[in-house]
This record gives structure tokens, C-alpha cells and sequence, in this order.
């Protein structure tokens, strides 16, 4: 399907400043410009762009799917799939590629522009939390990102040894991807905890299940209540205030852990370490000096700043660093912002239930939804879930009517009703419970087994 540029500029395209707003559709309707176009600013966006006329800044010109990204890096045909582009996002507003230099009390500052971006009622800033790569991606450009999954997965399929460092799921799926892939291929998981996951709101139920099911690799081994010493390195990424790590490649082809612990060691992936975007706000706007985030108060408005809200990663609102609750503040801030329009008053954000679904390779996986006071549920229900990453609906959400590389999980057939699975992803209890029902009852038999 051909894109549509009239809604996707780069900077070197459009007059910054005021004359952004020449472009707009919505006669009389406030302008919202939102900052950051990850989860939580794409679906503030796409809740806004019927009855604002939304401006969205990002750095790329593609959406990232990072859900799929551990999978990418032993499936590199896939990641057609993970970069969606924005030009057929919004029907209303634009999408205008940037870089933010400065966030300020006068406006919006970018990189190639002497003007400031004025004029707008509401400002939505999500900037959100870079990663090493694989697991987010620094280029600008679409075009420039197969490629590099590419190359990390011929570099995995000469290894004989991997490290991952970190045991959330992200690490765990990664594990997964690989020694699921490559049984020949030594894989370690390094954990700085007891258990797998970050300490949180998880049952040992969930935790127990997915230990036992990692156990299951024979080529994955455990190194658990232990740290990575950065190692020497061949390779680094040159970035522009993102992270400058991505995959390592030791010297001396191992790595030593904190307690002493040589491990051999062709790829090590740092799966923790993620970093606040900060840089274009932290010396203009009240920031939490410790992690680095915007202080919001109970509306998620920027103490001080009314008009200027945080969603997502960026915001010190109390929510992991979830997409799960990145969505939920874009909610609540979309749904004030109407309110405010409204004459109404704003709703407290409050926090929602904890989800979690961590999909092991294409046969394991182990879940916790917001059910019964958390309902651990298995194999069969993650699988269901992720069968194709969840690629399918982000398209759609896209404009697109699919995306443009069949998932491997395509083949998987299981009975889910596609809408029923967005709002439970989503968080809507009651369609949660019909829809889990068929899954708790199988979650229970696994557990009597």
C-alpha cells in the first residue's frame, strides 16, 4: 500500500514555529502537540486526532514494535513487521520527523530550526526510556533498521555462547528466541535477583511457571543472584543523547561475573539499563533528579504547567515502565484533556492492575492478568495472545489493513476473538473475565498436572 507524505513531513520539509499551524484541518478545534511517538504517544495521538488537530514530533519516521524485537534478532525477516511508518496514522494531524532539542516554558525547540513551536493549547510529552539495541533502535530512518537485525542475527548464528543480562521478560524471551532456535548455542541468563522478573506484583504461581518452563531449554543455563563487569568491546554505537551500548562482542571472548564467575562469551545483550529521555526537558521542566522523569501531579500535569501533560516512561507517576501502563497514562491524560475542554474537572490518574505476558519461543509462556486478583494462565493462552507478536492490531491501528510480513505464529489456530483481545489488552475487566474464562479453566489443569 503506497504511503500518504501529506502527513509525514521531515524537518527539512515543513516551516517550523507558527506556520505549522497553517496546516491544520479542524477549523476552531485546540491544537495538541505530543512529543515522542512510542506507545504511549501513538495512542494518545490516535484517541485525539478525531476532535483535536494533533501534532506529533517524532525522532524516526517509523513506530517500533520493540514486543517483537527479541524475536527479531534469530527471525531478522520478520522485522518488516515491527516498523510500522505514520503515514496513514492520523487522519487529522500531522506527523512531523524531528529531533527535540529543548522543551522549554516558551515552546518547542528542534534541531534545524531557529523558531520556536508556539501556539499550541496542550502540550503531551513522551519521550520514553531508550535501550540497548536490539531492543529499541537509534536509526532515524526505516530503511536503514532490517539491516541491522540482519547482521546481530548472522552474529547469532555463529556464536557458540550468548549472555543476556537481565531476567525480566524481555531477557527471558530473548533466552527463549535463541537456545529455541539454536540448540547448539550456549545461552546465559544473568540475573541479578533470586528469582526471574523484577521484584513487583508477581504471584510465585507465574514465576514458578516460567522457571519451570526455561528449564525446558537444556542449552539455557540460569546465573541467577549475580552481575555482568562491563567487558572490553569491539563494537559500540556513536549516538546523538541515546544509548550508546547495543550488542557487546568481548576481546577475550568471555565475561566475568561480580562473584568471580568467567563465562565464555561471543554476544553478550544487556536486556536492563534502560535511561529516561530526558535530555530535552530536564534543565526546563521539574524533573525527578534521581530517575530522571517529569514530575506530574495527581492529573499527570507537570507540576507547575497546567497545559503541559507527561505520559508513558517520561511521567514520575508511580507506574512501571510498562506499554501496558504507558497506555493507561495516554488514556487518562486524553480523556482529562477532553474533560478540561468540557468544562468538567480533570480525574485523578490512578494506577490499574499489573499484566504481564511473557511468550518463551513458540511453544511456552506463562502470563498474569488482572483477574481474580491476578490469574496466572500458561502456555496456551500466551501463545494465543502473541501468536504474531501482536503486530496485527498495531497495523490496523495504523491505517493499514495488515502488516507486511506474515508472522511465524500465523499457522497457530486458537480460538480468540480478536476485539474481545484488544480490550483485554486493554484492561476492560468485564471483557476480560468473559474471555479469559476458557483460559483460567486450562490454567488450572496445568497446575493439577
Amino acid at each position: 500500500e503506497r504511503s500518504h507524505p501529506s502527513n509525514h513531513h521531515r524537518i527539512d520539509r515543513v516551516n517550523m514555529g507558527n506556520a505549522l499551524f497553517a496546516k491544520v484541518k479542524l477549523e476552531g478545534r485546540p491544537v495538541i502537540v505530543i512529543i515522542g511517538a512510542g506507545y504511549a504517544g501513538t495512542q494518545a495521538a490516535l484517541s485525539l486526532d478525531k476532535e483535536f488537530n494533533v501534532i506529533l514530533i517524532t525522532r524516526t519516521d517509523y513506530f517500533l514494535h520493540n514486543v517483537g524485537t527479541p524475536r527479531a534478532v534469530v527471525h531478522p525477516e520478520l522485522t518488516e513487521s515491527y516498523l510500522l511508518p505514520y503515514d496513514k496514522m492520523l487522519k487529522n494531524g500531522q506527523v512531523i520527523q524531528a529531533q527535540v532539542e529543548a522543551i522549554t516554558t516558551e515552546g518547542i525547540k528542534v534541531r534545524g530550526s531557529d523558531e520556536f513551536i508556539k501556539g499550541y493549547k496542550y502540550l503531551i510529552i513522551a519521550t520514553g526510556t531508550s535501550y540497548a539495541f536490539p531492543f529499541k533502535c537509534i536509526p532515524a530512518s526505516r530503511k536503514e533498521v532490517p539491516q541491522l537485525y540482519q547482521a546481530v542475527a548472522e552474529k547469532i548464528k555463529s556464536a557458540k555462547n550468548i549472555v543476556v543480562v537481565g531476567g525480566g521478560s524481555t531477557g527471558l524471551e530473548t533466552c527463549a528466541e535463541i537456545a529455541e532456535e539454536y540448540p547448539a548455542i550456549k545461552v546465559y541468563l544473568v540475573h541479578s535477583h533470586l528469582q526471574v522478573m523484577m521484584p513487583g506484583p508477581w504471584r510465585d504461581k507465574f514465576i514458578k511457571k516460567l522457571t519451570k518452563q526455561l528449564a525446558t531449554y537444556k542449552n539455557l543455563e540460569l546465573v541467577m543472584e549475580d552481575r555482568i563487569e562491563p567487558p572490553e568491546e569491539e563494537e559500540q554505537l556513536d549516538t546523538d543523547g541515546f544509548v550508546a551500548r547495543k550488542f557487546s562482542i568481548p576481546t577475550s571472548g568471555k565475561v566475568t561475573t561480580k562473584k568471580g564467575r568467567e563465562l565464555p562469551c561471543d554476544l553478550l545483550f544487556w536486556a536492563i539499563g534502560g535511561r529516561i529521555n530526558s535530555k530535552s526537558y530536564e534543565s526546563t521542566l521539574p524533573t525527578n533528579e534521581k530517575n530522571k522523569c517529569l514530575k506530574v501531579n495527581e492529573f499527570l500535569q507537570v507540576e507547575g504547567f497546567p497545559n503541559i501533560f507527561a505520559i508513558g516512561d517520561c511521567a514520575d507517576s508511580g507506574a512501571a515502565k510498562t506499554v501496558n501502563f504507558a497506555r493507561q497514562t495516554a488514556d487518562a491524560v486524553v480523556t482529562n484533556i477532553k474533560r478540561i475542554e468540557a468544562n468538567k474537572k480533570a480525574i485523578p490518574f490512578v494506577k490499574g492492575p499489573d499484566l504481564n505476558v511473557t511468550q518463551l519461543g513458540h511453544k511456552n509462556g506463562a502470563a498474569q492478568i488482572p483477574l481474580m486478583g491476578g490469574t496466572v494462565l500458561g502456555a496456551g493462552f500466551v501463545q494465543a495472545v502473541k501468536a504474531d507478536m501482536l503486530v496485527g492490531q498495531f497495523w490496523k491501528a495504523f491505517g493499514y489493513k495488515k502488516a507486511p510480513v506474515s508472522s511465524l505464529g500465523d499457522n497457530i489456530k486458537a480460538d480468540v476473538d480478536e476485539q474481545k483481545l484488544a480490550s483485554l489488552l486493554n484492561m476492560t475487566p468485564e471483557v476480560s473475565a468473559q474471555f479469559a474464562a476458557g483460559f483460567v479453566a486450562q490454567a488450572q489443569a496445568e497446575e493439577n498436572t
